[in-house]
């Protein structure tokens, strides 16, 4: 219900709003035969583009961040947004976007597919994981994994890097065989040259939920709190007024999309999941000042933001249906609107 916008089959959608005031839409869910079950007034706050000044945001996340799409959409949008990171398919957008990862792996992820975040502890002077190194040196043999990674400059004297497990000196001497690991967001910006940040995004939960049954949703989400948590207090060591963007995950595609991918996971299971790491979200950080939490998961269309695909009705008919064809990923249009929901958010920490 509002003075504003339209309410659809699917969605409530407003655009072409041209005021600078805030308003209020009621949403209300009922049950069978007008049972009133649910009432929320949210508050729409519309926010202008700025044309001036630069936005300097780190990325972190799953093969959702590593793909860079909702990312693009924003540098197309906004005025001098520049993404930092590690990682790079063209040398411009840069980020920290992993295929298959979730939160947690980036708290401990040591072998050769190295958390940048995460250093020997009581080490000063570390290089990297020589064997990461290597491979994304020569990273044809499993592009999707190792690919896109900044040119190390070569080990100088004095410095300690990692190779099996172990830790050694610039001279190959042996310093530990079985190291202690922290994430130390001071020590990457440092060792990886970030320089300048205003902000630092997360984008998860597809991998962290995809496969949670029922009964662990409640400890997975409270794991993905510890993490985040753990973070957050890293990202404040290093700048105790850092603005930190937590991104609502986005529901899945529909039960056709996990059909056809896998049967470990079900549509109406995974959109449970992502809905109590939302509540969880909003409940953990809402009050926080410089946190501020971007509303993907009610942006995205789930018609049409997911890609679909052509097949048998079934085996013995010639008819064709159409299916979204992917279980968690949106095409294009959805990251579109992914985009737009991160957008409003930076747009609205640049003041």
């Amino acid at each position: 219900i509002s003075d504003y916008g339209a309410n659809h089959k699917r969605f409530w959608r407003i655009s072409n709003y041209e005021k600078d005031d805030s308003f209020d839409v009621i949403f209300k869910v009922y049950a069978p035969y007008g049972k009133l079950v649910a009432e929320k007034t949210v508050t729409m706050i519309p926010i202008k583009k700025h044309f001036s000044g630069k936005f300097d945001i780190l990325c972190i996340g799953d093969s959702m961040t590593r793909s860079v799409t909702y990312m693009e959409h924003i540098q197309n949008k906004l005025y001098r947004v520049n993404f930092k990171g590690t990682r790079s398919f063209n040398g411009i957008l840069y980020h920290e976007g992993r295929g298959g990862w979730t939160l947690g792996k980036y708290l401990t992820s040591v072998g050769d597919d190295p958390s940048p975040f995460l250093f020997p502890v009581g080490v000063d002077n570390y290089y990297a994981n020589m064997d990461f190194y290597n491979l994304t040196t020569h990273p044809s043999d499993n592009i999707y994994y190792f690919s896109g990674y900044y040119d190390y400059p070569k080990i100088q004297k004095g410095e300690v890097y990692c190779s099996k497990g172990c830790l050694y000196t610039y001279d190959g001497e042996k310093l530990s065989d079985n190291p202690e690991w922290e994430f130390n967001f001071s020590k990457y910006i440092k060792r990886h040259n970030i320089g300048h940040l205003d902000a630092v995004s997360f984008l998860f939960g597809a991998n962290d939920m995809q496969i949670s049954k029922y009964e662990e949703t409640d400890a997975h989400v409270s794991q993905y709190i510890k993490n985040m948590n753990i973070m957050i207090s890293s990202i404040r060591e290093y700048d105790p007024d850092m603005k930190i963007i937590i991104n609502m995950p986005i529901p899945g595609a529909d039960q056709n999309a996990w059909g056809f991918k896998m049967c470990l996971g079900s549509e109406k299971r995974y959109n449970y999941n992502m809905m109590k790491l939302s509540e969880a979200i909003i409940e953990n950080y809402s009050s926080d000042k410089n946190i501020f939490i971007s509303p993907m998961a009610a942006c995205i269309d789930r018609m049409y933001g997911f890609s679909s695909a052509s097949r048998n009705a079934n085996q013995y008919c010639e008819e064709k249906e159409t299916f979204q064809s992917n279980w968690v990923h949106p095409n294009k249009t959805g990251y579109a609107q992914m985009g737009d929901a991160l957008a409003a958010v930076i747009e609205k920490i640049r003041g």
